[in-house]
């Protein structure tokens, strides 16, 4: 058997063996590894596969950015809010007055002495209202 011939049925197997696996198999490698007359059947095989990924990269891409907005714009709309603390504030809590001592402010716009939190900023003391 001739070395010409043992070469090309082992890229005829390998031909055969690597369209089995529809786009699992690097399309460069596949590339120089077969014969130049097998290289459409290849290409039509890998080809779609790739473009499959592509798109998925991009639709997956484009619904990152849009969370990414909505996270942009939540953030904006929470750093907008405010609130008004003038000296005859009182705390809900203790019934002090805020003045110029630290305070929190929880998302359902109650104010309250830091201390008053008992350091949970996630449970509001004058309702009971959990926050994640």
């Amino acid at each position: 058997m001739s070395s010409s011939s043992g070469e090309q049925r082992v890229a005829f197997r390998s031909t055969a063996v690597v369209t089995g696996f529809e786009g699992k198999v690097d399309a460069g490698y596949g590339a120089t590894k077969h014969p130049l007359s097998k290289l459409g059947e290849f290409f039509a095989q890998a080809l779609p596969h790739s473009a499959h990924n592509v798109r998925e990269m991009s639709i997956t891409k484009s619904l990152s950015n849009v969370y990414n907005l909505q996270v942009q714009c939540d953030r904006v709309e929470r750093l907008s809010q405010s609130v008004q603390v003038d000296p005859n504030t009182l705390c809900p809590v203790c019934h002090k007055r805020i003045g110029d001592i630290v305070f929190a402010v929880y998302p359902n716009g109650k104010v309250v002495h830091y201390n008053c939190t008992n350091s949970n900023l996630q449970l509001c003391p004058v309702t009971g209202e959990r926050f994640s």
